[in-house]
């Protein structure tokens, strides 16, 4: 899947939220504290396909012995519906590790395609009191976000992937990442990406270049945008500020570019 030139992460005027943009840094968070209870915490349905199934029975690539994991050949002979219950028994296995790993150790860090939602700017910057970053997805970590999927289904997994496989740890999270990449349709309007990181609590310090614009709402307070721009003047002078506005028009945010000048440099 395609990712997109840009995508925009919302924040907040705090303390953790300014030193963050200090250190050119994006903080992975525990998904055990995000707003939605069924967020990472999922259930699934497991699918066994017939037709894989019987390659598996016969051995056939990829399912031969070499390329296997937790399942031994004897149990070829086993009749097909022995051989459901083991499958399903094996990828159950696989998945509640998977999860207790994720929501355990991993951390994620959530972007949206899109800078101007006013649901956005009112749950995750401060009632539009905050500011929206963008940033650049050919930089690290940002080619290596996730698009995050919306259903009013919970997902449905397939067992044969989940224990068949020549890198089985690779596909196991390729597999099961549906636990973490799928929402309730509910929160569709996010229009959501995310980048895991295998360790929770973690800042990842971002080529400054990688941050292109930063959109202050339109109720920021002068004195944190002044501070974010003394900041980001001081690290990156290509990057663009964007201050926002309420429409008197329609239900939007509209933005216009500033040029920040300091109040030490004017005369």
């Amino acid at each position: 899947m395609k990712i997109p030139q840009f995508v925009y992460k919302y924040q907040g005027t705090n303390e953790n939220s300014i030193l963050s943009l200090k250190q050119s840094g994006i903080y992975f968070g525990r998904v055990e504290k995000f707003n939605d209870p069924y967020d990472c915490n999922l259930g699934f349905h497991l699918k066994i396909d017939e037709h894989k199934l019987d390659k598996f029975i016969k051995g056939e690539p990829p399912y031969n012995k070499d390329r296997t994991v937790n399942i031994e050949n004897e149990i070829r002979s086993l009749n097909r519906d022995n051989l459901k219950a083991i499958i399903h028994k094996v990828a159950n296995s696989a998945i509640t590790n998977s999860i207790q790993n994720t929501i355990k150790n991993f951390g994620v860090s959530c972007f949206s395609e899109v800078n101007d939602n006013l649901l956005m700017w009112s749950h995750y910057a401060n009632s539009a009191k905050g500011f929206c970053l963008e940033f650049d997805t050919r930089f690290e970590p940002f080619n290596k976000i996730f698009k995050v999927a919306y259903n009013d289904e919970l997902p449905e997994l397939d067992a044969m992937e989940i224990i068949s496989s020549e890198d089985y740890s690779e596909n196991r999270v390729s597999e099961t990442s549906k636990l973490w990449l799928t929402k309730s349709i509910d929160w569709k309007y996010e229009q959501e990406w995310r980048i895991i990181h295998q360790k929770k609590d973690t800042i990842f310090t971002y080529a400054q270049e990688a941050l292109r614009a930063v959109y202050f709402g339109p109720l920021i307070n002068r004195h944190y945008l002044e501070i974010i721009c003394l900041i980001l003047q001081g690290q990156n002078k290509n990057v663009k500020f964007f201050l926002g506005r309420i429409s008197k028009e329609k239900f939007e945010v509209e933005f216009e570019e500033i040029k920040y000048t300091p109040f030490i440099n004017k005369k």
